[in-house]
């Protein structure tokens, strides 16, 4: 094992992570484990810069190697957060403790606090209520994720060698489950980064060493002493601008338009717009950023759009929360507005006969003239002051049926736990409320990233924008170091949570997030909310010049061009020129990503095999069998051919044991006959070669750049001709006519100038290029699919004057992944 201790991402890069991976006995099984993706992103961003591939390297958030160690223990369901809230308020009925009233009406600080229950020390009073807590968790028959983590199992170490990098104070709530892979590593390689918060730092650094068993190695030996200071002590690396806006509609304007000025910059690699968590103005900026074509990753996420029936559930929760008429009457309307209630004349009666006896109708609804308001509160009933939790959730299931909630019976439906309606009502709105943001555009690699805060920490960018930069906004969470940081001298631990420790790790955190930028940084913020209140800026006494309004925007910048938009989704240089086959070469262009982390990363697929459409890839695989075996290497005779297709057809199903697999033999028999039915119908006595290789060191020369030579490997489906083709495709005949054809097993259309121009049948085009430097003068291409009707043809000399052709020239000498260059 080793243990290193590093004070940012490039020291923690430079100094630690890229010589562990560069020595070759550290090469096979590794895994390399972060606590999110925005450390990811920085590595590869790092790996961009560098041009490094390391091979064989897993990358795991703490989610997967959760799910790995999970493989040798006994699994228990996981408490959600809204069932904990639930739980503790359920503790907090029969707890005697003189916090039970405040933890009934607010369980969240309290689940909070029971995180950290072992690491600070409690009064007693409040561990006794935490302890109520603990004894309904148990009874409930839920865990926590904490409790999971303590409890993993290995029974035998581990085969593989792990590398835990870029975890700092702030991910001290996953201590338990790195304690686990540690033990289940068979060697560990830690990279701590220092938060800035030295009473943090001391307590996760300590707590590393003592598990260990070793002292950390600190990557820089100068800076043991003090490291870092608060926001007004330490300042900015670099300059820092204020961008001042009047309102938040007009600071995301600003926010484009920097970025479209940074864009502009010969010296931008990677923009970093960082936000706080849940950002409105984040989800305009990437609107904006989408509506101008640039390419970004929205680590952040959209605001989810709230459905009519959860609205209307919203509604009634609301009621149930606080029965009061003037929160009945909404949650009326909005059945009516929903059609549950008939008429409009309906709604109004209701309305007039509960309007000022609410309460007393609820519980008499005997009388005769009551009988509308009955039939209502039968479907949509209050429920009791208290109940076991089962007898809630048998009260509102019918009432889940008829707004279309389809759920798997949970944990509360055979709870005989007590809880109050309050409660029952907070939990179910938790439990079935839609996410709160999804994602946005999510493009890892782009050179514009929207991140949160804490995803930002540790990472680093050419320029950087903090949005949102006021008091109000930034209000960094209070840390609590969860059970896991076991200590002695709890006093310590104690010390670590007062409001002055918070204000000092607040400060700390912006610190970290303003060194994070190495050319240029600038803050936004709005002068007033929505309301018109005014906001306090952050980092005042730092900025060293101010922007009112919007900045310039590049096309007004007379020093610089404006900066050309990426077409696609990422943006790298690999450093040196690219060497791909045909067919990736249109995959750059349709899908760099997916190039990015195969070709040039050398990365495994990002979709494990078990989860690829294995039934597509083997009808194709199939067909093209089928298709070589029938056309062989010769002219096309209707007989010759049909003989070879049933043979080949015949030893297909003969290999077929399960009912599975004779489907699959069954598509790919139809879309063999397919095919065949049209080469016959339309080049029958042509000459065929099929799966025919280019040959080894093949070059090419693009139109129109005659000087530049780019190596070209790939393999043709059927190559036809009016003459005999040679078989390994030595020089050939300028006289004679060729034609490349490729299988498409899918839906596919046909081949055309448009299409082509969007770089859609590249492949088939840089094949005919390759004949062209073997000799051919004229040739044809083709993409055929058993659904469409033989194409028109399609020469390659219509494609000559293409602008396509520059770009892959400029992407080739550059290695440039990713949108225009």
């Amino acid at each position: 094992m080793q243990l290193l201790w590093a004070q940012g991402s490039q020291q923690a890069w430079q100094q630690g992570l890229k010589p562990w991976l560069s020595g070759e006995r550290f090469f096979g099984n590794v895994t390399l484990v972060l606590p999110h993706m925005g450390v990811a992103q920085e590595l590869k961003a790092q790996w961009a810069q560098e041009g490094s591939a390391f091979l064989g390297i897993r990358i795991w958030t703490p989610a997967l190697l959760r799910r790995a160690l999970l493989a040798h223990a006994d699994k228990k369901t996981v408490a959600l957060r809204e069932d904990l809230h639930l739980l503790m308020q359920v503790a907090a009925l029969g707890s005697k403790s003189p916090y039970a009233a405040l933890a009934a009406k607010g369980p969240a600080p309290w689940v909070t606090l029971y995180d950290s229950r072992q690491a600070c020390a409690l009064e007693e009073d409040a561990e006794g209520l935490l302890q109520d807590f603990q004894r309904c968790i148990d009874g409930s028959g839920l865990t926590t994720v904490q409790q999971q983590d303590r409890e993993l199992c290995v029974p035998t170490p581990g085969t593989q060698d792990f590398l835990f990098y870029g975890f700092s104070a702030w991910d001290c709530s996953l201590w338990p489950l790195l304690q686990a892979g540690l033990r289940a590593a068979r060697r560990a390689y830690v990279c701590l980064w220092a938060t800035g918060a030295l009473n943090w730092d001391a307590l996760w650094l300590e707590q590393w060493e003592t598990f260990m068993g070793q002292e950390a190695v600190w990557l820089d030996e100068e800076a043991q002493g003090p490291y870092a200071q608060s926001v007004l002590g330490l300042g900015a690396a670099v300059p820092l601008m204020g961008l001042e806006t009047p309102h938040a509609e007009c600071e995301a304007q600003a926010i484009v338009n920097q970025v479209g000025h940074w864009l502009g910059d010969a010296a931008s690699t990677r923009i970093g717009l960082i936000f706080p968590t849940g950002s409105p103005v984040a989800a305009r900026v990437s609107h904006l950023l989408e509506a101008q074509g640039i390419a970004h990753h929205d680590g952040i996420g959209l605001p989810c759009a709230q459905t009519p029936s959860y609205a209307l559930l919203e509604s009634y929760l609301a009621w149930q929360k606080d029965p009061r008429w003037t929160l009945f009457e909404p949650f009326l309307e909005k059945l009516w507005l929903e059609g549950f209630l008939e008429s409009l004349e309906q709604l109004e009666s209701i309305k007039q006969r509960l309007d000022k006896h609410f309460i007393r109708v609820l519980h008499e609804t005997t009388s005769p003239d009551a009988s509308p308001i009955e039939d209502l509160l039968q479907d949509w009933p209050l429920l009791p002051e208290l109940a076991p939790l089962a007898v809630f959730w048998q009260r509102v299931q019918p009432l889940l049926a008829r707004l279309d909630y389809i759920l798997e019976t949970p944990w509360v439906a055979s709870s005989p736990l007590v809880a109050s309606r309050l409660a029952f009502a907070q939990w179910l709105q938790g439990f079935l409320k839609l996410p709160g943001r999804v994602s946005g555009p999510s493009e890892l690699l782009a050179p514009v990233q929207l991140l949160p805060w804490h995803a930002a920490l540790g990472n680093s960018f050419s320029h950087v924008l903090i949005a949102q930069a006021s008091a109000e906004a930034w209000q960094v969470p209070r840390l609590s170091l969860l059970d896991a940081l076991e200590r002695p001298q709890k006093a310590d631990a104690v010390l670590a949570i007062t409001p002055e420790a918070t204000q000092a790790i607040q400060q700390a955190t912006l610190t970290q997030l303003m060194l994070t930028a190495q050319k240029d940084l600038v803050i936004s913020f709005c002068t007033q909310d929505s309301q018109g209140n005014l906001l306090n800026p952050l980092f005042e006494p730092l900025v060293t010049h101010r922007v009112v309004g919007v900045p310039l925007s590049p096309a007004s910048d007379k020093d610089k061009n404006p900066p050309k938009q990426p077409e696609n989704r990422f943006a790298f240089c690999s450093g040196k020129p690219l060497v791909l086959s045909a067919k990736e070469w249109e995959a750059l262009f349709q899908y760099p990503e997916d190039l990015w982390f195969t070709k040039l990363l050398k990365a495994p697929p990002r979709v494990p095999k078990e989860e690829q459409d294995l039934g597509s890839l083997a009808v194709g695989i199939g067909v093209h069998k089928l298709l070589a075996a029938a056309l062989a290497h010769g002219r096309i005779e209707p007989t010759s051919v049909q003989t070879r297709l049933e043979r080949a057809l015949q030893a297909l199903k003969a290999s077929v044991a399960s009912d599975l697999s004779r489907l699959y033999a069954t598509h790919i028999e139809s879309k063999a006959r397919a095919l065949v039915a049209a080469l016959l119908e339309h080049r029958e006595g042509f000459f065929a070669a099929t799966e025919l290789s280019l040959r080894p060191g093949t070059q090419v020369a693009l139109p129109g750049f005659p000087e530049t030579l780019i190596p070209l490997s790939g393999r043709i489906d059927l190559l036809l001709s009016d003459a005999p083709i040679p078989p390994e495709l030595s020089v050939l005949d300028a006289s004679r006519l060729f034609e490349v054809v490729d299988f498409k097993t899918g839906l596919q259309p046909p081949l055309t100038l448009s299409g082509l121009e969007r770089s859609i049948g590249l492949q088939v085009a840089l094949y005919g290029l390759a004949l062209r430097s073997y000799g051919a003068s004229e040739v044809a291409l083709t993409v055929l699919s058993p659904f469409a009707p033989w194409p028109s043809p399609f020469l390659l000399k219509e494609a000559l004057a293409l602008p396509l052709w520059a770009e892959m020239i400029e992407r080739y000498n550059e290695g440039y992944v990713g949108g225009s260059v």
